[in-house]
């Protein structure tokens, strides 16, 4: 779409046409922010039409981007597209790959300084982002609320709150930390809000 296509508000929140399939669409305003930061330009060198390069740029988009473009916030449709569910590649003792959003691929991309590699084989890499994302990463970088598809996942791989939070525990940090203190301090799941208080009442 050219820019001379964007000059109406209403373009800024539409889908972009591209000849390849993506994680997420990529709209308007997008392209506006691209061509007005030729920092991103360079970064991000869209105009060689290669998907490698778009969804460099979506994972820019998903994460710093939200934080500074409140725009980039104001896409329902995005965000609905964000809050789907991704399919990984198995790894050998991965106990996230099933429960990764697409918004949660594009934080690993962004972490991986932009690379694919690290989310596609690295067992580590995965559990650090999924760590990251449930101790409060959805709220700094302004991520779309978590779908309940998610959530209803956590609820099966994990028996309880406890073992959850025992999953995104960091020794060196959370040395004298309770896991109700972790649970309230990083909220780490709506579905499960109020419940781990009447678990330790007892």
């Amino acid at each position: 779409m050219p820019l001379s296509e964007l000059s109406d508000e209403h373009a800024y929140l539409r889908r972009v046409t591209l000849p390849f399939v993506l994680p997420t669409s990529v709209y308007g305003a997008m392209l506006v922010i691209w061509h007005l930061r030729p920092n991103l330009q360079m970064r991000f060198p869209l105009h060689r039409g290669q998907v490698r390069d778009y969804l460099r740029y979506l994972a820019w988009c998903a994460t710093e981007g939200r934080r500074e473009y409140e725009i980039l916030r104001t896409i329902p449709a995005w965000d609905r597209e964000l809050a789907a569910p991704l399919a990984l590649p198995r790894i050998s003792g991965d106990i996230w790959h099933d429960a990764f959003s697409v918004i949660m691929f594009f934080y690993g991309v962004a972490h991986c300084q932009y690379t694919f590699g690290g989310m596609l084989k690295s067992e580590r890499v995965r559990r650090g982002v999924a760590t990251a994302y449930w101790r409060g990463e959805r709220h700094r970088k302004k991520s779309p609320p978590v779908a309940p598809w998610l959530l209803e996942k956590l609820s099966e791989r994990f028996a309880s709150v406890q073992s959850l939070v025992q999953s995104i525990r960091l020794p060196k940090h959370d040395r004298k930390k309770s896991d109700l203190q972790l649970y309230k301090r990083h909220v780490i799941a709506e579905k499960y809000a109020g419940k781990m208080d009447k678990m330790f009442e007892g």
